[in-house]
């Protein structure tokens, strides 16, 4: 099974991804769709808007000031992009926002999330790792036997960081590959890939590989995220991961 895990909305999802065969995972672990499934199920509380109310003014102020930034409203976050602003500058006002919007959510039930030219404001408690485990989750029967990561997010290496740490085998060995895309010193995972291209050909080299039975089929064992202690280093790259799974079939 494969899962495309996005900070992108579901509508953008389905539009780009509907028709695969794959799962999907939308707003960084909000929302997900099991593959072959026309229906999301959300992966958070009960979610009250109103808090939107107080932050987005301050947003639009800065998408005036900031010359190329932009607002996405999504269903539960909200993310003010840069990526397109002068790079000097736009950092400059991105560090002056996250402080403006650090003091404007203190008693809201969200939190300031930076990332590669984008600062994002999210429901507290969405993870990646809980989209994780709920993918994990579905692997009873079959069970699971190897599990491929890759990203290059500052949020796929809390993935890498939970995957290396609690998904064991009976024996207790750890077996994932976790690989993030582009060379960096600051990493969880095991392996890296230099660009964006050569992650495709790596993914098309392993497809053929996925969609044939294992040999030998093993039960796994995973642990609580909260009892873990992830680390969350600064890392730039794209804004999509993917996590692939194998089963015995």
């Amino acid at each position: 099974s494969v899962y495309l895990l996005s900070g992108r909305s579901k509508d953008v999802l389905d539009r780009w991804f509907g028709d695969l065969n794959v799962g999907l995972v939308a707003e960084h672990g909000c929302d997900f769709r099991p593959p072959g499934l026309p229906s999301w199920e959300p992966l958070v509380g009960l979610h009250d808007p109103a808090w939107r109310d107080g932050v987005i003014p301050i947003l639009q102020y800065f998408c005036e000031r900031t010359p190329g930034s932009s607002l996405e409203l999504k269903d539960k976050i909200i993310t003010w992009h840069f990526r397109d602003a002068d790079p000097t500058f736009g950092s400059w006002q991105a560090k002056e926002l996250q402080l403006h919007l650090a003091e404007s959510c203190m008693n809201l039930p969200v939190e300031v999330v930076s990332g590669p030219k984008y600062l994002e404001l999210r429901p507290v408690g969405v993870t990646r790792v809980a989209a994780i485990q709920r993918i994990v989750a579905e692997f009873t029967d079959p069970k699971l036997d190897f599990i491929f990561a890759m990203g290059s997010d500052k949020g796929d290496e809390d993935v890498f960081s939970y995957l290396n740490t609690y998904v064991r085998d009976p024996e207790g060995v750890c077996i994932t590959m976790c690989c993030h895309v582009g060379k960096t010193d600051i990493t969880a995972a095991d392996r890296y890939v230099p660009d964006v291209d050569t992650a495709f050909k790596v993914l098309k080299e392993m497809a053929p590989a996925a969609s044939t039975p294992p040999v030998k089929k093993a039960a796994w064992n995973v642990g609580p995220a909260a009892n873990s202690n992830i680390s969350s280093p600064a890392v730039t790259g794209n804004h999509e991961s993917t996590a692939q799974g194998s089963s015995q079939s």
